[in-house]
């Protein structure tokens, strides 16, 4: 047990909870998906009463630990007013997220001890390249039919924002003098840097190379021009044509997409303005304000750049959205009071610490500007840490608790919380259950869909798996699952079974409103507004059969199909024959 009490152990543990969440991170299949995020939680709250139960010491809480409780807090608190519950797996991590913050807090680690935490980082970067090498190679399968390579993420665009940021911690070692005296670390940094740029451009994600850019400039700037007036000038003179190439290096939608989308999430912060619309609703609402943009607004090409999104691009500009004028004063606060840790003017000899921080952060928040690194729990673990971590003036200190205390209260709030995940870990098994067994014995499967209900009850996946299996048999309480669904998760297929309950139903209004905000959710593709058309020359709505039917001709093609000229044609006829 002593040797637990050592911060070398304890560091070890924490990269060892960060490379769990990136081994568990990987998607290969949706049901151990699902169950891995459960597995990575409760390795957290392990971890967190381990930290808390083996050396109880004071928690040095200062006005920033203060922000991010409260920010932590209000994420929590801004869900359970959306969804009036504490039992759902976001709320549950926020939970976790904020004990696992604390219990970091309790650590107090050395210059030295600091640089085995990088190291370490380092370390599992370059595993993580070596992984990408492999699935590069063909001897790894990345899974997916688009991407042949995406690390432990869904994507490549995650994959090089997270490796922007270690790698920002490996060029600040190549920027450092005793590095050039020690040629085997020198040769190591560099073989390191060369591995994480390749894959980084390989990612082709823009807002990564941008952010391994910013950090080199950074420190370019820090080390070797602030000095010298002329280098300076010229150094910046660069910059603009060098940003000019990087975004430009592919098609320039993705581009216009983003501000596409900022603009309309900037129009519905004003119908929620002051607490948001809830943590981790972005996904859910958007659909419904980007239905309503377009279906006052038809610009053609806005509407071929239009499509089924659910994230924002812009983690600030996601966080105002969902956490409202509240929230967000709370997370400026914050971002001031990190900036008041580096108060001195950058000119100035400022600690080496410092300057690692502040490429750490630089390269985090410029990733986090174009992208969405926030929605996967590594990144939330990498901030987490480096905040924690950090030397600040402390505000005031938790007052030591004793041995029996701490150890009876961290094994109450471990156990309550280990509890929770074991049951919405169970919940996930019986819905998988479930799911495969609704053909060979359907008896079994509805026990099992109602056993999940109480925990998975705002899993807007599982409620559509339930809708269908109670569909025939069960049609009102199917459209009801859908309608709660709804709460959670708006997708376009979601929105094209509640219209066929609606209609089976009669209730027609809705049946339409629900096909209405499938076509102009994605208002380019064709496929919806041939559900349409089909809907109006069922109901004899000749007139509205008439103009959808116009409208499908006047839609610009993205992608040419066979699909696409057969409703085209199919269009044309009905004009035609009703004309």
């Amino acid at each position: 047990m002593n040797l637990f009490k050592t911060n070398s152990v304890k560091i070890v543990l924490i990269v060892t909870v960060l490379i769990a969440s990136l081994i568990f991170n990987h998607n290969i299949d949706f049901w151990k998906f699902k169950q891995n995020q459960f597995i990575v939680l409760f390795y957290m709250v392990v971890f967190s009463f381990l930290l808390f139960i083996i050396k109880p010491q004071k928690i040095r809480v200062n006005k920033l630990d203060l922000i991010i409780i409260l920010v932590l807090s209000i994420t929590i608190l801004s869900r359970f007013f959306r969804l009036n519950t504490f039992n759902e797996i976001h709320i549950i991590n926020s939970f976790i997220l904020l004990i696992y913050y604390l219990a970091i807090k309790s650590l107090k680690l050395s210059a030295k001890e600091k640089k085995i935490y990088y190291q370490l980082l380092t370390l599992t970067g370059v595993f993580l390249c070596f992984y990408c090498l492999l699935e590069l190679g063909g001897y790894v399968d990345p899974s997916n039919i688009y991407w042949n390579m995406k690390g432990n993420f869904r994507n490549p665009g995650p994959l090089g924002g997270f490796l922007s940021i270690l790698f920002a911690l490996v060029l600040y070692e190549l920027f450092q003098k005793n590095t050039y005296s020690n040629i085997p670390k020198l040769i190591t940094y560099l073989f390191t840097a060369i591995i994480m740029l390749f894959i980084i451009i390989k990612s082709e994600s823009r807002a990564a190379i941008l952010a391994s850019f910013f950090t080199f400039l950074i420190l370019l700037y820090y080390y070797f021009l602030r000095k010298r007036v002329f280098a300076k000038y010229a150094a910046f003179a660069i910059i603009f044509p060098i940003l000019f190439l990087i975004i430009t290096t592919k098609s320039t939608d993705s581009i216009v997409g983003r501000l596409l989308i900022w603009k309309i999430t900037f129009f519905s912060f004003l119908e929620n303005p002051v607490t948001g619309i809830g943590y981790g609703m972005f996904q859910t609402d958007y659909m419904n304000f980007q239905a309503e943009y377009f279906s006052k607004n038809d610009i053609q090409q806005e509407i071929l750049l239009a499509n089924a999104n659910t994230q924002a691009f812009n983690e600030i500009l996601k966080f105002i959205i969902e956490n409202g004028i509240i929230g967000t004063l709370l997370l400026l606060i914050g971002i001031l009071w990190i900036l008041k840790n580096y108060n001195k003017k950058f000119t100035n000899d400022i600690s080496k610490t410092s300057v690692q921080s502040i490429v750490f952060y630089c390269s985090f928040a410029v990733f986090a500007s174009f992208s969405y690194p926030l929605q996967f729990l590594p990144f939330k673990l990498l901030l987490l840490n480096q905040i924690a971590l950090e030397e600040t003036t402390i505000c005031f200190s938790i007052p030591k608790i004793k041995m029996y205390s701490a150890k009876t209260i961290g094994c109450c709030v471990s156990l309550f919380l280990l509890y929770t995940v074991n049951n919405q870990y169970n919940a996930i098994r019986a819905w998988k259950e479930a799911s495969e067994r609704q053909f060979d014995n359907p008896t079994r499967s509805a026990n099992l869909y109602k056993t999940a209900f109480n925990n998975l009850e705002n899993d807007d996946s599982y409620l559509i798996h339930y809708s269908r299996f109670l569909e025939e048999n069960n049609p009102k309480k199917a459209l009801s699952l859908l309608e709660k669904a709804k709460e959670t998760g708006n997708s376009p297929l979601l929105q094209l079974k509640l219209s066929k309950l609606y209609e089976a139903k009669k209730d027609f209004e809705q049946a339409e409103k629900s096909l209405l905000q499938r076509h102009y959710t994605s208002p380019h593709l064709f496929k919806p507004q041939e559900d349409l058309l089909d809907y109006y020359i069922r109901r004899s709505l000749f007139y509205k059969a008439n103009w959808i039917a116009r409208r499908i001709l006047q839609t610009p093609i993205k992608i040419p199909s066979e699909e696409v000229k057969n409703i085209i044609t199919k269009a044309k006829h009905y004009i035609n024959n009703n004309n």
